[in-house]
């Protein structure tokens, strides 16, 4: 993370600190819903609903994941992008910064932001997202609706982009100042009291589902149908089998042979 490290006491005239904070709060908030979304997201990706659910009847986790990952891509377009009229984004409010920043800052400033690549980063974002934003996700272009488009897919490797791209750009524009861009029970910065259950809510809900799973108490509810499971459970299977074992304070287990 790349913050200017002038306060903004020194660097923005009193008359303009008031819209300034209050302009950043709003964008820490709309980021924050960006990767509370992608928080959520990222946990059901990696739960493995192959040992411990339906992995082809998950239709609330889809419906879920699908929904977040479009508001996703929604909410980045128009926090970085986004040249309709009347339209306010990170971009905008760097111009607007740069109008406001005292003279004897702006160098400092502008040099600032081209050490973080800030138009770059801004332009990748646009580049990934707006095709499936226009012509899928905010509007529905005939072509696609008809299947003779094709639109480039967000990897999640695009996503994780998309992310630090926008946090590195909100950022920059902080001065002196660091954001906390997620829920407390989602930061892992914070450090909780030892004696309370500080899960997130989403690890809560996932966690219920392998400890009532049969996969997990399989070795106790038949334990010679588990003795031919061994047999044939990948290594990289039985890893996340005792992780959810350990987790329940149940019998880990290794494999034979």
């Amino acid at each position: 993370m790349k913050i200017f490290p002038f306060k903004k006491e020194l660097c923005l005239p009193n008359t303009y600190l008031k819209e300034y904070n209050k302009n950043m709060l709003f964008f820490a908030w709309e980021l924050r819903k960006f990767r509370t979304n992608k928080y959520i997201i990222e946990k059901i990706r990696d739960f493995p609903f192959h040992l411990f659910g339906d992995s082809d009847g998950n239709e609330f986790f889809s419906a879920v994941v699908n929904t977040f990952f479009e508001m996703c891509l929604i909410l980045a377009f128009k926090l970085s992008n986004d040249t309709s009229k009347g339209a306010y984004t990170i971009k905008k409010l760097r111009n607007e910064l740069a109008k406001h920043i005292k003279k004897e800052y702006l160098k400092q400033f502008n040099s600032h932001l081209k050490e973080i690549n800030f138009n770059k980063k801004l332009n990748v974002i646009d580049r990934k997202v707006r095709n499936l934003r226009n012509k899928a996700l905010a509007h529905i272009d005939k072509s696609y609706a008809k299947g003779k488009l094709n639109l480039e897919r967000i990897s999640w490797t695009d996503f994780n982009i998309i992310e630090n791209n926008l946090i590195d750009t909100f950022n920059g524009l902080s001065l002196n100042s660091e954001w906390m861009l997620l829920p407390i029970s989602y930061d892992t910065r914070v450090r909780h009291p030892i004696d309370i259950d500080s899960r997130p809510d989403i690890i809560k809900i996932l966690d219920f589902i392998a400890k009532e799973s049969n996969f997990l108490n399989f070795p106790e509810g038949n334990p010679i149908g588990w003795k031919f499971e061994m047999e044939k459970i990948s290594k990289e299977d039985l890893e996340l089998f005792n992780y959810y074992r350990r987790k329940n304070n149940l019998k880990e287990y290794v494999l034979q042979g």
